[in-house]
């Protein structure tokens, strides 16, 4: 993976992670979120809330090797699935 495409992966990461914090609504939450690389998903995030708690999971390869560079260097093709365990959600 060159820098650009690094660069691009980490930036679809940081707007991810400023989206639910600026999120308005609990349902803003919701859905399905994708991070693909090379046409792959990498991490699939499915979040629901109700009465002020989210659900969901976190489905993502077993293998997934990133060298010091932040070049993803292997993918497995084994997945495994992680429950959302904890949540709340607050005000602001």
């Amino acid at each position: 993976m060159d820098a650009e495409r690094f660069n691009l992966v980490r930036g679809a990461i940081l707007i991810f992670a400023m989206r639910m914090c600026v999120a308005q609504q609990t349902s803003d939450f919701d859905g399905t979120w994708l991070l693909r690389l090379d046409g792959q998903n990498i991490f699939k995030l499915t979040l629901a809330t109700e009465r002020g708690a989210v659900t969901g999971s976190l489905t993502k390869p077993k293998k997934l090797i990133i060298d010091q560079d932040g070049d993803v260097t292997a993918i497995g093709p084994d997945q495994v699935t992680l429950p959302v365990q904890k949540s709340k959600l607050g005000a602001g």
